[in-house]
C-alpha cells in the first residue's frame, strides 16, 4: 500500500505518520488498498483529516473535523471502514443472491419437469 501524507499548516511528525499508517492497515485487511492519500490540515481550532483510498475497482473518500487531530483521523478511518463494509456487502449480496436464486429456480423447474413426465 502506497501512503502519501500531506500536512497543511502543520508539520507531519513521524509519530503522526506512524499513527495514520497503523490505522490504515485496518482498512487494508478489508480491501486490497493500492493507494492512500491523506491530507491533515490545521485551521484555527479545527483539525481536519481527509483520506482518499483507491482499491481494486473502488475509490473511497472521507473527511472529518474535530478539535483533536488523532480524533479526526480515528473518525475518518471509521467512516471509511463503514464504506468498505458496505461496498464488500454489495459485492457479496449481488453475486450470491443472483446466482443462488437462479440455481434454485433451475432446480425447481427440473423437478417440476420430472414430475410432469
Amino acid at each position: 500500500m502506497n501512503v502519501d501524507i500531506t500536512g497543511r499548516h502543520l508539520e507531519v511528525t513521524p509519530e503522526l505518520r506512524e499513527y495514520v499508517v497503523e490505522r490504515l492497515q485496518k482498512l487494508n485487511k478489508l480491501l486490497d488498498v493500492s493507494e492512500a492519500h491523506v491530507v491533515l490540515a490545521c485551521e484555527k481550532h479545527r483539525q481536519l483529516a481527509e483520506v482518499v483510498l483507491r482499491a481494486r475497482g473502488v475509490q473511497l473518500n472521507g473527511q472529518e473535523e474535530t478539535d483533536d487531530m488523532r480524533a479526526s483521523i480515528r473518525a475518518v478511518i471509521d467512516k471509511l471502514e463503514r464504506q468498505a463494509h458496505k461496498h464488500k456487502e454489495k459485492l457479496t449480496d449481488h453475486r450470491g443472491s443472483k446466482f443462488g436464486e437462479a440455481a434454485t429456480r433451475l432446480e425447481e423447474q427440473a423437478l417440476e419437469e420430472q414430475e410432469a413426465s
